[in-house]
């Protein structure tokens, strides 16, 4: 978005891509069309400096909250494993909500703080998996869904040799939330699957609340399934912060399995 109410489309995305790889900040991240990473440890060092001191002017973000969220998540691509994954999440759902409660969000853009919406969770997000080790990230990646023509854009890639990771993104208030609002972004998340071609793989849908309660109120929720060695587990992480799948069982990867 610019100045908040002009989208950049897909040909200007490819235009500023193209100055950024250009200019040597950027280079192309396998086969995969508009698929980027950093090309080396200096300049991921750099950028994490500028977004630090960035999201510090704007949302006072504590450092130490970001990099703790980076630790659990840099377990989780290191340790894909059922005895430890569920562990790993907790954490991690703790770690983020710690984040986002440092976060001004609100609901008016005149009021003090940052608008609450999906890109500044994303930019969050996208933070974190930047700071992990020997990962590669992709963002805003346009794809061809499972099974179907249509065409989508998953919200985070994250991989490294054995891990990938798919995650969707929602912000969505209270009011409207649906019975089914997870298991519907899970299953977006898994639509984008074609874009891994790691052993162990992660779908993880969250949900960010947006809402006019204060940033300390403010619930999360997660839902992941994995497809690891031990087996395929579904599980999640309500708005009170307790174990809940959304009513989403293994059944949900059949679609996903068959087509590997």
């Amino acid at each position: 978005m610019i100045s908040g109410s002009k989208e950049i489309t897909s040909d200007g995305l490819a235009v500023l891509f193209s100055y950024l790889f250009i200019g040597g900040y950027l280079t192309i991240d396998g086969p995969i069309q508009n698929a980027y990473r950093l090309p080396n440890m200096e300049i991921m060092y750099e950028m994490g400096k500028r977004l630090i001191k960035h999201y510090q002017h704007i949302c006072t973000i504590d450092p130490a909250k970001i990099q703790s969220a980076t630790y659990v998540l840099q377990d989780i691509m290191s340790t894909p494993h059922r005895e430890r994954m569920q562990e790993h999440f907790k954490n991690f759902y703790d770690r983020f909500k710690e984040v986002i409660c440092t976060v001004r969000l609100v609901d008016d853009k005149n009021a003090e703080g940052v608008f609450a919406n999906e890109d500044i969770v994303h930019s969050l997000l996208n933070y974190i998996a930047l700071q992990t080790q020997h990962t590669t990230l992709g963002s805003e990646l346009y794809t061809t869904k499972l099974h179907s023509k249509q065409k989508g854009r998953a919200d985070i890639k994250i991989t490294n040799k054995d891990v990938g990771v798919i995650m969707e993104i929602k912000c969505l208030p209270v009011s409207h939330r649906s019975d089914n609002h997870m298991k519907e972004a899970l299953e977006q998340a898994m639509s984008y699957g074609n874009l891994l071609d790691t052993n162990k793989n992660l779908f993880i849908a969250i949900n960010v609340e947006r809402g006019t309660r204060t940033s300390e109120e403010r619930t999360i929720e997660l839902l992941c399934a994995s497809v690891v060695s031990d087996g395929q587990h579904v599980f999640g992480i309500n708005a009170s912060g307790f174990n809940d799948t959304f009513g989403v069982d293994n059944s949900i990867m059949k679609g996903f399995t068959d087509c590997r």
